[in-house]
């Protein structure tokens, strides 16, 4: 019986599922055949056999048949009972198998037949006896059967004999590939599976499942196999990420695997390189090409090898120098499998570099070097080393260290630099060396300890140089530190320094000390005049008198410039010590005013020897201990010989309190004058300028300081310290710029347009090498008019440089600025000054007009002035005239202006330009 189409897909499921292979089927056909032909050989010999059998049922069927209506027939017939014949023959029929029933009599004749010609569907087969009665033959039965039924009925048998099988071996069938699958297919799948994990390399995850036959036996062995595998391979990795060079496995130049040290040398995570080219190794694309090519033509010969040294990329693009090795799996097909070793051969190229350099370096260093074993034997010398001692590397390899025989103060230090060695594993310092020929000499030294691996001592270097120069060269620079360059003598610095320690053992001594300050009287004069190479010669002479003069244990020291120091230490009690101090003063001064004999020539030319006398000023200042500072003993030794120089020159003294007192309210006040010019607390006083018929004509400016405590403060109290200190400057820039306001404020007023206003300009100010600029800023600035501004000169700002001041007032004039020789005759008067000055008018000092009328003489310099200066062409005009008589006098001689008390005190502006107005009206 055939399969449904829907038993083949269900059986196709039940055998392969949706993914059919191979094996399942060739397994299901198997089965199938396996089931099948026994079944179909068999159903064929049960068919055959039945078949036979029926056969024989149905001929044994028939000859029954025959028998039995024989003997039924035998009466009827013999009584010719037809109707009971009829009966008997019908009831033959009722047999489904019997067709036809014929009687015939002994002369065959027919007697009686029936038939049912419908029942003949199979095969027909008669037969035919005797009807006997009595012993004699009567007639003849034959009877015809037909075997259609039983065929029929062997049909339904057969073909429900077939269903069965069929159920059978599909079931078995079912079964089997159940069975099959569960028991074989699915774990041959799960074999497959778990053979196509290990094929890809995953041996982390086990066979999840066993069963207890020969193949769960096979998955145990490949699961233990996988265990064995999983462990060689972490072995193997292990091994090849442990590795201290980096390993790329690659194939046809892409990367197949690197370990972690090739991914730690190129700068790329886990994994990363895997399945990039490797052209992301090499610098550039020439350079990918060019080491391919070499490589991979070297690992394709026999040796199959390849080694270079080249430069490689790492990630962040930073190169780096390696060591390459490769070899090809199979020499024949070195693009099918490739393994590359590489190395970062950087720090050991530098270090093969710097041991060169080192070698380099030992052999031609200046340095000498000597290497020595653990017990202190030479072991190696450079060459400096043989230059600096004398010993050859003959006589000084295998000699012990003491061979140069270090000394410290003359002593021998060898024993206690090994000591030192010993326990700190390095010395430094200082030593005196000898050489071969005994010559002694210093060297600066460091030994260090080379230490192994098993941390005890293999080696000491040393190294040292010869610094006999050094030496020499470090004492002439101490000298140019401490000691002047001139006169050798202690500078400034050493001389603090002694000052500062004589202090401190004053201190301790209870003994009194001295500091003198010397400075030569007029030496720059002798400078300007000589030339410096000649007053350097009288300051070499000066030092060597100064230190003939003083005691052993004293010092003498040049502070710069004419300026020298003499401290005295260990004198007596403070009446004694003052007397010892004057003593020695003393002495140096007739010594310093001894004649010298100088060398007058100029360089080249035939010498010259002149005497030249030079006297010197001194100011001393005692000392017990350290109460005072240092700075403190300088400044009162300053100020004492600044008295000394205020009393003539040629003299000394002593400090006393009195001078400090000047010198600190000296140095308020300038801190005063200071915050005067930046808070503007000056002021300007005008005293009035009259002519002979008692008019203005103008006036003089003098300065006032508005102080905030003391109040209006006279020119006389701060003008000098101004004058020291340069803040006259400032100062009389303000002036300047506030008159030419003044006259450009007046020049708008009819009553006050034609008023002058005279300046007094100091020599400080006026020799200012920005002077004419200020002048020329303050009238452009102010818009006033330069006629109107008269600038009073005196005549000690004539003193200095007379060519650089006529120049200046030439400059001056061009503007239109007039010029008053103020104090005339009261200083340095020179007539052929005179005449070459621009002046515009010359004032006769108060000092001559105050007597003019009792005193002759001072009568007749006024006359003189003013006749001096009708014949030069210049007006005069009188200062300090407060009485009629003094103006009379002045005019019957000639002088047509005058200012003083007789006409006004000095006044301030307003009231000044209300005495203007008064005396206009």
């Amino acid at each position: 019986m055939p399969l449904s189409p829907f038993s083949l897909k269900r059986l196709s499921a039940l055998t392969t599922g949706r993914n059919t292979s191979r094996l399942s089927i060739v397994i299901v056909i198997a089965l199938c055949a396996g089931l099948l032909l026994p079944a179909l050989i068999g159903g064929m010999a049960l068919t055959s056999l039945r078949q036979a059998q029926i056969d024989k049922e149905m001929e044994s069927h028939l000859q029954d048949k025959l028998t039995l209506l024989v003997k039924s027939l035998a009466d009827p017939v013999w009584n010719i009972d037809t109707a009971g014949t009829a009966t008997i023959a019908e009831s033959a029929l009722l047999d489904p198998s019997v067709v036809r029933v014929t009687i015939r009599d002994p002369a065959n004749s027919l007697i009686l037949q029936v038939e049912r010609p419908d029942r003949r569907s199979g095969t027909s087969r008669s037969a035919s006896l005797p009807i006997v009665a009595n012993d004699t033959a009567i007639g003849s039965l034959e009877v015809e059967t037909d075997d259609g039924l039983r065929q029929r009925e062997f049909q339904a048998d057969r073909r429900a004999y077939y269903l069965l099988i069929v159920g059978m071996f599909a079931t078995s069938l079912t079964l089997i590939v159940i069975s099959l699958r569960k028991r074989v297919l699915r774990p041959l799948r799960r074999l497959m599976d778990f053979s196509n994990q290990l094929s890809e390399g995953d041996l982390e995850h086990p066979i999840d499942w066993s069963q207890p036959d020969e193949i769960g036996r096979l998955a145990a062995q490949l699961d233990r196999m996988r265990a064995r595998l999983k462990d060689s391979f972490a072995e193997q990795q292990a091994i090849l990420n442990n590795v201290q060079v980096g390993v790329i496995f690659a194939r046809d130049r892409i990367i197949q695997l690197a370990n972690r040290h090739a991914e730690a040398i190129f700068g790329y995570g886990p994994g990363e390189m895997n399945g990039q080219l490797s052209r992301i190794l090499y610098l550039s694309e020439a350079q990918f090409i060019e080491v391919g090519a070499r490589a991979y033509q070297a690992v394709a010969t026999t040796s199959g090898s390849y080694e270079e040294e080249l430069r490689l990329q790492r990630r962040d693009g930073t190169t780096f120098w390696a060591l390459l090795r490769g070899c090809a799996l199979d020499p024949a097909k070195p693009q099918g499998g490739s393994i590359w070793v590489f190395e970062d051969i950087t720090e050991k190229r530098h270090a093969a570099d710097q041991l060169r350099l080192a070698a380099t370096v030992f052999e031609n260093t200046a340095d000498a070097v000597m290497i020595t074993d653990a017990e202190h034997n030479i072991v190696a010398i450079n060459r400096s080393f043989q230059l600096i001692t004398g010993y050859t590397e003959d006589e000084a390899l295998g000699r012990g260290a003491e061979l140069i025989k270090p000394m410290i103060d003359g002593k021998d230090a060898y024993a206690a630099i090994v000591h030192d060695l010993e326990t700190q594993r390095h010395w430094q310092g200082e030593v005196w060396n000898r050489r071969k020929n005994g010559e002694l000499f210093p060297v600066e030294i460091t030994i260090t300890a080379v230490v192994g691996r098993s941390g005890a001592v293999e080696r000491h270097v040393g190294v040292f140089n010869d610094v006999t120069f050094r030496k020499a060269a470090e004492e002439e620079i101490r000298k140019l530190a401490f000691y002047d360059a001139l006169t050798r003598l202690p500078n400034r610095r050493l001389m603090l320094d002694r000052l500062g320690r004589a202090l401190t053992s004053s201190a301790r001594h209870h003994r009194h000390g001295a500091l003198m300050l010397i400075d030569l009287d007029n030496f720059k004069t002798l400078n300007d005049t000589l030339g410096h190479d000649v007053g350097d010669q009288l300051l070499i002479e000066v030092a060597s008198r100064l230190q003939n003069c003083i005691r052993k244990g004293d010092t003498v020291a040049r502070m710069g410039g004419d300026e020298f120091v003499v401290i005295l230490e260990d004198l007596d009690a403070s009446g004694l010590a003052a007397m010892q101090a004057e003593s020695i003063a003393r002495k140096i001064q007739n010594q310093l005013n001894e004649p010298y004999l100088l060398n007058l020539a100029v360089s080249g030319e035939t010498a010259t020897t002149g005497s030249h006398r030079c006297t010197s000023s001194t100011g001393i200042a005692l000392f017990i201990d350290n109460s005072v500072s240092v700075d403190e003993l300088m400044k009162r030794a300053d100020t004492a010989m600044y008295q000394a120089k205020a009393a003539g020159r040629n003299t000394l003294r002593f400090f006393d309190p009195d001078m400090q007192a000047a010198v600190t309210a000296r140095a308020a006040l300038e801190i005063d004058l200071r915050r005067a010019i930046e808070e503007q607390q000056f002021v300007l006083h005008f005293q009035p300028q009259l002519d002979a018929d008692d008019r203005v004509i103008g006036g003089e400016a003098l300065l006032r300081w508005q102080h905030p405590i003391r109040g209006l403060v006279g020119p006389n109290e701060f003008i000098r310290a101004a004058e020291e200190t340069g803040l006259i400057i400032p100062i009389g820039q303000w002036v300047l710029d506030t008159i030419c306001q003044q006259l450009a404020v007046w020049s708008a007023t009819p009553a006050l347009a034609q008023l002058s206003i005279a300046l007094n300009v100091s020599a400080r100010q006026f020799h200012n090498a920005d002077f004419i600029f200020h002048v020329i800023a303050a009238l452009e600035g102010s818009g006033a008019n330069p006629q109107r501004l008269k600038l009073e000169l005196t005549e000690s700002l004539l003193l200095d440089d007379i060519e650089d001041v006529i120049e200046k007032m030439n400059m001056l004039k061009e503007l239109g600025t007039g010029f008053s020789l103020d104090d005339f005759g009261t200083g340095y008067s020179s007539l052929s000054y005179l005449k070459r000055l621009p002046l515009d008018q010359l004032k006769i000092d108060q000092s001559f007009v105050r007597d003019v009328l009792t005193d002759a003489n001072d009568a007749s310099i006024a006359r003189t002035v003013v006749v001096l200066a009708q014949n030069l062409g210049l007006s005069v005009i009188a200062e300090g005239v407060e009485t009629e008589g003094q103006r009379a006098f002045l005019i019957a001689n000639g002088c047509r202006a005058f200012q003083g008390y007789l006409f006004s005190r000095p006044l301030p502006l307003a009231d000044f330009e209300a005495y203007v107005r008064l005396r206009s009206s």
